[in-house]
């Protein structure tokens, strides 16, 4: 029956040929205008023809969907509501078990706290991460030997997971009182830090950070951090100690800490007639924006487009702010300090009255140089009896002040003197432990924290020429080289380290991470009234383990997931870059390093990513005259903001291929609040198909064969991304690939007592109840989707094999399929095809070489590529094609394909199977050589048939012939170096008409997560003093002394040179919360001797070989210096992008062209025309230009470029968007007034006071 069917099927294809034949030669051509329309839709007509039957012969599609019948598959209906409630359920269970761990440690460590002596011992034991296995002498201490070895779920870093290690940041020193003690009794959450991890196996790194600047981590790793060998414990090897980065000002420790805040600074520009106390104020000002998080806005009125509105204390907000702290001068105008404290109080008031503050911490930073108090009226006017605004006083430089100490006394605040850089810290942070003083004096309240998502894990050593060093950080995971490059070449040249995941292949590689924290309160009883906050615990969460719970082969082709915090912000989307990047990549920027310098280092200093959900779901609307759907995505946000239960839909835009395509597409979205945590859970699902899934499973147990048997081969790979089983965390077994993982566990199902264990382990309903500690090798598998994966494996079985190998001996007598076995051989010589590969619903892959290369060079690059083949561009635009034209294949070619002398065209066509509604199965396709492609182009378009004899083809000067895809990129054209490129980029003007009559529609897509070149902002600026032209001189000159440098080591030449190019350099860049200006060279006595050494946050690589030049105005700061890198700044982008318009073009191509004309395009007043015709099958056009008359053409790019707003108009768009307040506010307890310290004071002096403006730093949550 099935050779009958077989046989029946070859003859109609072969009559259907020869029938397409007859009809192409007897097609009457009826000439028009200058070319032959007729012609023109037959050459597409025979072109498309050919591919399709072509495509379908060797991607054996037709039979993949036999056999998915033969199987009895199902498309069943996707419950989008009931999809995201499992889904949130299974991320709170996870997450329940971090918070309960958390909450475990803050009862132990307060117990620990309350039992400890109170003298402890000032020289406490305890492993220091800085000494441990680092048996070189140095300034550190003595080594301190300690088991480390290679942990995978650490980051394959060397820890030992039965201790933990303290460490300390620059200037905090154990044998203070407070340090010591608190390592001392800290000591005793190592046996809650292993029983934690033990009763959860996924559970990151734990730790305590205290109040007094140490911080305990578990488990115990060296610093910095280092590859380390199972059973070693010694290390012999020099490594450069680096100091810790000052955790207490991070979001984990300070949101934990504090409710959130309003804050009015006020900064006496006294301060600025003294360079050093300018620097001091700056820094001071810059430490406390530091603070400042998510839940916290700010009204920062020096910085044009922030004046007069509020704007949220988000990375790029604090930069601008501190931008406009540097380029802030003294003026000598007198002002009346009253009226800019009452201005303070006046704005802090309005907010709370309103209900759009935050309704909880007020307070007022005072930052001055002068000794005299402010005016106390004022203070009891605005604030009085009960204190509700804080006052807190910094004096910056001169003596003590009592005034200053007394207004912070009486407002429940703290005063602090700030003499020097290295105290700026320290002094700042007691702001922090006085707004912690209600919660801990309650006692009882212990609120959640978590963070926003930053870049954690880890990532890999770079070795760029010798010139390149990695640096290491364990919670920032910036990785730079400094290359002068655009120094010397005029040019940056940025390096790119891949973040997607951190699994198979990237276990180096850093990854999206968040925290939870909470408070440690001190419960000991004093003689007289305090309230300490002891510290904050907490640990770390790799968003890839929330990811786990959201299977993506459960959302289908084209669907994903994402979460949403309380301020709209997301944890996690498919669109979420770091930086500007493709896949997840963090930009490297202009580095340099000592040659032959290879070391990494670790800084502990989170890098918070603030990217809005309005910024990532881009709804479609085409300016005022279109319906503003995206109020629909507003909507949205607020619902899942508010932790609301729903479902919405509406019609999106997606980029993909590096924001070089578009598509748009209506999505169904379904959502639902996390309970007992800020986020909400939201799944979009395409519209159609994507509302559809394919039920098709093998059942294992009842298979009499191996199932393992499907699996044979090489040829075969499985997402990698994606969960069939594993083991838990603390599992011994490891497996070298997914393929390797998934064959052992589908061997384990044919053993007797096999259980699918596909539930997860459930977290206890309170963290007094210790959760069951799993066996070592207990395992997690996905019964779903392992046995879709068999039955999948089942149907493709023999894709990879050769058809000589595959053909049956039977079959082989039969002389139809002995004349189809040689029409396709034709075939593939005529195309040149070199592979055909198929990837299915549940992550299978496979593949299958048509040309044997030497080497075998190809392969594993395919392979490794397209792993992850459903998240492929190729994969998902097959898919949607489906609903265009269902028959069609989707062509491209790689955009550099003019640059490689005969690239690959890739076409895919998406397999439905159903009946009635249809869902995706499998995406087939095949890879062959572009110049087959055009030759046989060529053949048709330039053979004539029919009666009427041709004068014009595409092979004869008068015609240009283009071959573009749905998306205007040029597949075929008659100059090679055209291929892959932009139609517009060639012929803009025929790519303007083409838009003009809706053959191609122009979509604006937004770049809200741009990066642009390190320039001066057009929101603020600071003095520049030498001109474009200088600069360059300077770069050349500087690249001539580059290579003195190389041949002769002139170090001296080089580091004033690069000096100097730095210093005219803009420093204004953004990304991380490093953008102080750290200039504090200065403050160093003039005739000390010491090295430079780093800034306040120790971030950078110190370079003892090179001292800071002479600096030239502005003076040179640790930001422009040459010792650290510059970082790109954020920016907005826009780009145009193009989609072809299929209504215009009738896909059956039995309509005739569309034709057109380029009028008065020459002073002769000729004319052009040109014919477009889709071409059948595919996802390409036809367009024929004739040449004759030489009409000019203009360049279209697709380039995105920063999208310039108007000045005060920046902050605009996201300003208005609506946020929700954290639901605990503990900022009043009665007895607060009873603790007397706030600061201390003796004497003073007066200084006049010239000008006092408001820098209002206004945080508010909205209501």
């Amino acid at each position: 029956m099935y050779y009958y069917k077989l046989t029946r099927q070859i003859l109609l294809n072969i009559l259907y040929l020869l029938l397409l034949q007859i009809f192409f030669q007897s097609l009457p051509c009826i000439p028009m205008y200058l070319h032959n329309y007729c012609r023109v839709k037959n050459w597409a007509l025979k072109f498309g023809v050919d591919l399709w039957e072509f495509g379908k012969q060797v991607t054996k599609m037709s039979e993949i969907q036999r056999k998915y019948h033969e199987v009895e598959a199902n498309v069943i209906k996707r419950d989008g509501l009931v999809l995201v409630r499992e889904m949130a359920m299974e991320v709170k269970n996870m997450m329940d078990f971090k918070m309960n761990a958390v909450m475990r440690l803050v009862e132990s460590a307060e117990q620990a706290a309350v039992s400890a002596p109170r003298e402890g011992n000032m020289s406490p034991k305890y492993y220091a991460s800085h000494r441990l296995n680092n048996f070189v002498s140095d300034e550190k201490g003595p080594a301190q030997e300690m088991f480390l070895a290679t942990n995978r779920h650490f980051d394959n870093l060397a820890v030992n997971v039965s201790l933990s290690a303290v460490l300390l940041p620059n200037g905090i020193k154990d044998n203070e009182r407070d340090v010591a003690s608190g390592i001392q009794w800290s000591e005793y959450l190592d046996l809650l830090f292993v029983n934690n991890y033990e009763s959860d196996p996924t559970l990151s790194w734990q730790y305590y950070g205290a109040t007094t600047g140490f911080l305990r981590r578990f488990p115990a790793i060296s610093w910095p951090p280092m590859e380390g060998t199972p059973g070693a414990s010694r290390s012999s090897h020099h490594r450069t100690v680096r100091d810790v980065y000052d955790f207490r000002m991070s979001n984990w420790f300070v949101g934990a800490a504090n409710s959130p805040k309003d804050l009015a600074i006020l900064i006496d520009s006294a301060t600025y007639t003294s360079d050093r106390n300018r620097r001091l104020t700056i820094a001071t000002t810059k430490v406390v924006l530091d603070t400042l998080g998510p839940d916290d806005y700010i009204n920062e009125e020096i910085v044009q487009c922030f004046k007069d509105s509020l704007v949220q204390a988000s990375p790029e907000n604090i930069h601008e702010m501190k931008v406009a702290l540097s380029s802030l001068k003294h003026e000598d105008t007198v002002t009346n300090i009253s009226a800019a404290l009452s201005t303070a109080f006046e704005i802090l008031h309005k907010y709370n009255r309103s209900s759009q503050g935050s309704q909880c911490n007020q307070a007022i930073m005072l930052i001055t140089s002068d000794t005299d108090g402010p005016p106390a009226e004022v203070i009891k006017r605005y604030n009085w009896p009960h204190m509700p605004v804080r006052i807190f006083t910094y004096l910056i430089g001169g003596d003590k002040s009592l005034d200053l100490q007394n207004t912070a006394c009486t407002t429940k605040g703290f005063y602090a003197r700030i003499t020097n850089a290295d105290e700026i810290h320290n002094k700042v942070f007691e702001y922090v432990k006085v707004l912690a003083r209600p919660m801990v004096l309650y006692q009882h309240d212990h609120p959640l924290h978590w963070s926003p998502a930053y870049v954690g894990g880890k990532i890999i050593l770079i070795t760029l020429i010798n010139l390149c060093i990695a640096e290491y950080f364990y919670k920032n995971i910036i990785l730079y080289c400094y290359i002068p490059i655009h120094i010397f070449c005029g040019v940056s040249t940025l390096i790119t380290i891949d973040l997607q995941s951190s699994r198979y292949g990237r276990e180096n590689r850093g990854q999206l991470m968040t925290s939870v924290t909470a408070p440690i309160l001190d419960r000991r009883n004093y003689t007289v009234k305090t309230a300490n906050l002891l510290g904050i615990v907490g640990t770390d969460v790799p968003i890839e383990e929330i990811q786990k719970l959201v299977p993506p082969y459960k959302l289908g082709v084209n669907g994903y997931s994402f979460i949403v915090d309380n301020n709209g912000r997301i944890l996690y989307h498919p669109d979420l870059r770091l930086l500007d990047n493709k896949n997840n990549v963090i930009i490297l920027y202009e580095c340099f390093m000592q040659p032959g310098n290879t070391e990494y280092d670790e800084t502990l200093k989170p890098s918070y990513i603030s990217v809005d959900l309005s910024e990532v779901e881009l709804a479609e609307y085409d300016g005022p005259s279109a319906s503003p759907n995206n109020s629909l995505l507003l909507d949205l946000r607020r619902d899942m903001i508010d932790q609301k239960e729903g479902e919405t839909d509406f019609t999106i835009k997606i980029h993909y291929d590096d924001m070089k395509r578009v598509t748009i597409r209506r999505h169904n979205y379904f959502y639902k609040p996390i309970e007992g945590t800020p986020f909400s859970l939201g799944l979009a699902l395409p519209e159609g198909y994507g509302m559809f899934e394919l039920r098709a499973e093998q059942e294992i147990k009842l298979a009499i064969v191996n199932v393992t048997e499907y699996f044979k081969g090489s040829n075969w790979k499985v997402h990698p991304d994606w969960i069939y089983c594993e083991y838990n965390s603390a599992s011994d077994k490891f497996f070298s690939s997914p393929e390797e993982r998934v064959l052992h566990f589908l061997a384990r199902t044919r053993r007797p007592g096999w259980k699918w264990m596909s539930l997860r382990p459930r977290s206890p309903s309170s963290h007094h109840k210790q959760a069951s500690k799993p066996d070592k090798d207990s395992y997690y598998c996905d019964k779903k989707l392992v046995q879709s994966l068999v039955l999948d494996a089942l149907v493709t079985d023999g894709f990879d094999k050769r058809e000589a190998q595959r053909m049956h001996k039977e079959e082989n007598e039969n002389p139809i399929a002995i004349l189809m076995a040689l029409l396709h051989s034709q075939g593939k010589g005529r195309f040149g095809v070199t592979r055909s590969f198929i990837a299915t619903r549940s992550g299978l892959l496979r593949w299958h070489e048509h040309q044997q290369n030497d080497g075998n060079t190809e392969e594993p690059r395919f392979a490794e590529r397209h792993a992850r083949a459903m998240d492929s561009s190729w994969y998902k635009r097959a898919v949607d094609q489906h609903s265009i034209e269902p028959e069609s294949f989707v062509f491209s070619v790689p955009f550099d394909a003019a640059d490689t002398t005969d690239p690959l065209v890739t076409a895919t066509h998406a397999v439905f199977i159903g009946k009635g509604h249809k869902a995706p199965a499998v995406v087939v396709g095949l890879q062959f050589q572009h110049s087959s492609l055009a030759t046989h182009f060529v053949n048709i378009t330039s053979t004539c048939t029919g009666m009427t004899g041709c004068k014009k083809n595409c092979a004869s000067e008068e015609l240009d012939c283009y071959i573009l895809d749905n998306n205007g990129f040029i597949i075929i054209s008659e100059r090679h170096e055209h291929t892959g490129k932009f139609f517009g980029e060639i012929d803009g003007t025929i790519m303007d008409s083409l838009v003009q009559d809706r053959i191609y529609r122009k979509v604006t897509v937004i770049d809200y997560q741009g990066t642009c070149s390190p320039q001066e902002s057009h929101q603020s600026s600071a003095p520049r003093t030498l001109s474009d032209s200088i600069i360059m001189t300077a770069v050349t000159f500087g690249n001539f002394l580059w290579t003195l440098t190389l041949s002769f080591n002139i170090q001296d030449l080089w580091q004033t040179t690069l000096a100097f190019a730095n210093d005219v350099m803009n420093d204004d860049l953004i990304f991380t919360d490093d953008e102080e200006t750290h200039e504090f060279e200065s403050l160093t006595p003039a005739d000390s001797t010491d090295e430079v050494t780093s800034d306040e946050n120790n971030v950078y690589v110190r370079f003892p070989v090179i001292a800071p030049a002479t600096p030239v105005s502005p003076p040179t700061t640790r930001a422009t210096s040459a010792h650290y890198p510059r970082k790109l700044r954020a920016c907005e982008k826009k780009t145009d992008l193009y989609i072809l318009q299929p209504e215009r073009l009738n896909t059956s191509g039995q309509s005739n062209p569309l034709k057109g004309k380029l009028t008065n395009c020459h002073v002769t007043g000729c004319e052009r025309p040109f014919s477009v015709q889709k071409i059948r099958h595919t996802n390409l056009i036809l367009l024929v230009v004739d040449t004759l008359c030489p009409c000019g053409s203009k360049q279209l790019s697709i380039e995105p470029i920063e999208a310039l707003t108007e000045p005060g108009a920046c902050t605009a768009r996201r300003e208005r968007l609506y946020r929700r307040r954290p639901p605990k506010c503990i900022n009043y307890h009665p007895e607060e007034m009873e603790i007397k310290f706030c600061g201390s004071a003796s004497r003073f002096f007066n200084y006049s006071l010239n000008f006092m403006f408001l820098l209002f730093v206004i945080t508010v949550r909205l209501a």
